[in-house]
Formats: structure tokens, C-alpha cells, sequence
């Protein structure tokens, strides 16, 4: 009989503690709000991007959600309103540019410290009131950030067809623009070359030399429309990749720069290539490009280029060194980027490397350099053997 009584006397102080508990909880509900802002505020990056009334609303809701479980003594799966430090604080959170779940995660680490302190200052955080604190915390962080990853993947998803429709816009545009520019000036150069013949008889005439001048800047008008054209249109390459012979590929590059190698009596050294995964015409313009380079910046001696390459980690690396005027150092990695130049001396697009860059890419590999000024360059890339899919 006593044991019984002594039962029935300590479930009922239980209940009383988790009734002082929850009381405690709702009269204080705008004390802990403010600490849990604040902490928020100083702890979590990006946490004050948009105003915080609708957080502070949120929060109100789970604090009511969490005194009325801690006041039954249990917490149900599944009783949490769709509002509150829930699905609506981690769909809000989703849709900050640059906020990331772990800062969702340290937000609700706050909240239950937040909690655990402003209960334990009063002596009401005994062990079975803080389990159902946890219990209720850990089920709001598992709804806030399964709603946060879907609004992010959804916002994601909806970012990359915008993306590719752009991709199609870009290429697209890119062959318009390029039709429409190269027809006035296939016009401008037939009228110029019409005035060249004209004049061609008339030595040291100075308007000879401006029609000269007006056909090379024509010229190199139409190869810039046709470099961009080519590096716009590998933004949406769908060709399949298939084995390749590198030794091949390197073999017509050098038959496409046969009158720019004869004229600057270069000499390539070429080890024995491997097969490779690739699309024929793409890995062409990429040795070609890369090999024109290392004629285009040579020095005083002829140029002398050497084309190797190793194996490791799945992958072929492959390099092609020259004996050129170099670059600075402190410019590899802004030379792959548009319209960077190796040196503003040299006639050129500024897309070749770009588009070397955008193969590889496409290869699933990637390209690198390194260089000495007056020592040349060496340029390294990455491809995956025959037989291995990108």
C-alpha cells in the first residue's frame, strides 16, 4: 500500500513538473524568441538576408506546439503543425541565395540550447522535460530540413532549365549574329579587294595602304565571328565520345598548321599517344589550338614543341611544351578564361584557350599551365582512356 502511494505521489510531482515546465515556457516565450534572434544573428552567416517577422512568427507556433507536449508529458510523432520551426521555417530559409542546410541545422542547435538555459535558470529542466524538448526539436529539424532540401532542389532544378534554355538561346543567337555579320562582310571585303585592284598600280599611294589596312581588320573580323561562333556552339555538343587515336587526331592538326609550321621551321617531337574517349573533330581543335599557341608566342630560336604524356588515377595527362617567350605565371588561370590573352602583341580572338578549356570540360578532363617568362610553356591536360565512359 505504501509503495503504491509512494507511485501515485511521484507521477503526480512528474506532472507537476512538466506543467511548471510548459508555463514556463508560454510566459516566457517572448524572452526566449528575442535570445534565439539574437544568437541566430550572431552566429549564423546570412541568417539576417530578410526581415525576421515571419521567423519570429514560426517560432511562436512551435513554442505554443512545444509547452502543449511538454505539458501532456510525451511528445506524438506527427502532431507538429505544417507551420512553425518546421516545414515553413526550413521552405523560407530555402529561399536564401547563398544559405545552406548546416546553417538551417546551427538554428535549431541554438533553439535548443536557447531553451535548455531559460528552463534550467528556473530549476524546471529535469530529465523527462528535456527528453521531450529533444524529441520535439529533433522532429522539427527532420520536417524544416526535408522541406529545405525539396524547395532547394526544386529552385535548383528550376535554375538549370533556365540554364539550358539559355544555352540554346547563346548558340542560337550566336549563328544568327554570325550569319548576319558575315554577309556585309564578305560585301565590305569584295568592294575593298575591287579597290585594291584598282590602286595596285599606283606604288607608295596612301590610299592603298588604308584599303590594306581596312581588308586585314575585315579578315580578322570574320575569324573573330567564326571563334565565337565555334565556342558558342560547344555549349550544347551532344556528340557521343568514342574511342579515339591520339596519334591520329595529333597527325591532322599538324596537316591543318602545315604552312604555319614550314614558315616558322618549328619542330614537333610527339611520343606515342594512347587511345582515348573523345569526339574526333573537338579533340583536333584542341591539339591544333594548343600547338598553333606554342608557334604564335615562340622567341628568337625556332620553335621546338614536344607533345608527351603519362598515366595515373584513371587518367592520361598529356603535355605540350614549347621553348617560347612564356607568360607570367600569376596569369594561368585567368588565361583560359574569354577574351584573355596570352600577350596583347600577337594578333589573335582571345576564345582559343577558352574553347580548349570547354573541350576538356566536355572530355570530362581538365587543362593547366605553367610557364617561366623567356622559357617557355608547358601545357597540361587530362583525358580518360578507351573504354572508360565521361
Amino acid at each position: 500500500m505504501e509503495t503504491t502511494i509512494q507511485t501515485f505521489n511521484e507521477r503526480g510531482r512528474n506532472h507537476q513538473q512538466f506543467l511548471l515546465a510548459a508555463d514556463h515556457i508560454r510566459r516566457n516565450a517572448g524572452t526566449i524568441k528575442a535570445s534565439w534572434e539574437d544568437k541566430v544573428r550572431q552566429q549564423v552567416a546570412d541568417s539576417n538576408k530578410q526581415s525576421s517577422k515571419s521567423l519570429v512568427n514560426s517560432l511562436a507556433i512551435f513554442l505554443e506546439d512545444l509547452a502543449g507536449f511538454v505539458s501532456q508529458g510525451h511528445y506524438t510523432d506527427d502532431t507538429l503543425h505544417g507551420k512553425g520551426m518546421s516545414k515553413e521555417h526550413g521552405s523560407f530559409r530555402a529561399s536564401f541565395s547563398g544559405y545552406f542546410l548546416p546553417q538551417l541545422l546551427k538554428e535549431f542547435s541554438i533553439l535548443r540550447k536557447v531553451i535548455a538555459d531559460s528552463l534550467q535558470s528556473e530549476g524546471q529542466l529535469t530529465y523527462e522535460v528535456r527528453a521531450v524538448i529533444e524529441k520535439t526539436i529533433d522532429d522539427a529539424i527532420s520536417l524544416a530540413a526535408t522541406e529545405f532540401v525539396l524547395v532547394q532542389g526544386t529552385q535548383t532544378k528550376a535554375a538549370l532549365e533556365m540554364a539550358e534554355k539559355s544555352n540554346h538561346s547563346l548558340e542560337h543567337f550566336a549563328a544568327i549574329a554570325a550569319h548576319d555579320l558575315k554577309s556585309p562582310l564578305a560585301t565590305i571585303t569584295g568592294y575593298l579587294s575591287l579597290l585594291k585592284d584598282k590602286y595596285d598600280d599606283k606604288k607608295d599611294d596612301e590610299d592603298l595602304e588604308f584599303i590594306n589596312l581596312s581588308l586585314g581588320a575585315s579578315e580578322r573580323m570574320r575569324s573573330l565571328v567564326d571563334s565565337l561562333l565555334s565556342f558558342a556552339s560547344l555549349s550544347t555538343n551532344k556528340k557521343e565520345l568514342e574511342p579515339v587515336d591520339l596519334n591520329l587526331i595529333v597527325e591532322s592538326a599538324k596537316k591543318n598548321l602545315a604552312d604555319t609550321i614550314k614558315k616558322n621551321e618549328a619542330r614537333i617531337q610527339v611520343d606515342a599517344l594512347p587511345r582515348v574517349m573523345g569526339d574526333r573533330d573537338l579533340l583536333t581543335e584542341l591539339f591544333q589550338n594548343l600547338i598553333a599557341n606554342a608557334i604564335k608566342f615562340k622567341a628568337k630560336d625556332a620553335p621546338e614543341i614536344q607533345i608527351t604524356r603519362s598515366q595515373s588515377n584513371g587518367f592520361y595527362t598529356f603535355s605540350i611544351k614549347d621553348n617560347g617567350i612564356g607568360f607570367d605565371p600569376k596569369l594561368k588561370t585567368e588565361i583560359f578564361e574569354l577574351y584573355k590573352k596570352l600577350s596583347g602583341q600577337y594578333a589573335g580572338s582571345g576564345i582559343g584557350l577558352a574553347t580548349c578549356k570547354r573541350i576538356l570540360e566536355l572530355h570530362g578532363g581538365e587543362i593547366w599551365a605553367e610557364s617561366t617568362p623567356g622559357k617557355g610553356s608547358v601545357f597540361y591536360f587530362t583525358l580518360k582512356p578507351s573504354g572508360q565512359s565521361k
